[in-house]
């Protein structure tokens, strides 16, 4: 039963990719090869299967983020460019997951921000860390902001047109790279 409730979650992902919020439960039923009432068994209405959605991309990209080898030795310049890697993983899982990308754009746009539990940034970048988030803001007291940074700008990206996305991501991409890098203010860090 397990793998018929992923079906009917993957299934709806695609078809609100393309349907958005106007996509019919029965048709995911009938692609899924399950009755409707299947569904609202496992979700209780159209809404809590949407939120589920949501939380399922927001699980895919946290699971690619936590698979980023944490630095060995933990320096400003090394946790930048962890951070880094962690915005090019998140850019690659949306180049890479067209219909998932499409409908993360659809919840970002009707003002989802993080998965069921999470209330701010924070609390997804000590997801992210787990026991390293410690270590890492104590080390580099940015960090807090650098991460949210990426997180306010990734949601800024994803809330853009996404056929427009393609062409002002170089730009964006540079503006958070300049940030990591150099700080808001475009300061080089004295070496």
């Amino acid at each position: 039963m397990a793998n018929k409730k992923d079906s009917i979650l993957e299934t709806t992902i695609k078809h609100i990719a393309i349907y958005g919020d106007s996509f019919s439960t029965e048709r995911i039923a009938g692609d899924v090869g399950c009755s409707q009432s299947l569904i609202f068994r496992y979700y209780h209405n159209k809404e809590e299967l949407m939120r589920m959605c949501f939380d399922n991309i927001c699980h895919d990209i946290l699971e690619v983020l936590k698979n980023i080898s944490f630095p060995l030795e933990v320096t400003p310049d090394s946790i930048d460019n962890y951070i880094l890697e962690m915005w090019d993983a998140y850019m690659m899982y949306l180049e890479s997951n067209e219909h998932k990308a499409k409908t993360y754009v659809f919840f970002i746009n009707r003002g989802y921000r993080y998965p069921t539990g999470y209330l701010n940034p924070n609390m997804v970048v000590r997801k992210i860390l787990g026991d390293e988030y410690d270590v890492v803001t104590k080390m580099c007291p940015d960090f807090v902001f650098k991460s949210g940074y990426i997180i306010i700008m990734s949601n800024l990206i994803v809330s853009s047109d996404f056929k427009k996305w393609f062409t002002d991501i170089e730009e964006l991409d540079l503006k958070v790279r300049n940030v990591i890098s150099h700080g808001i203010m475009h300061n080089n860090r004295e070496a």
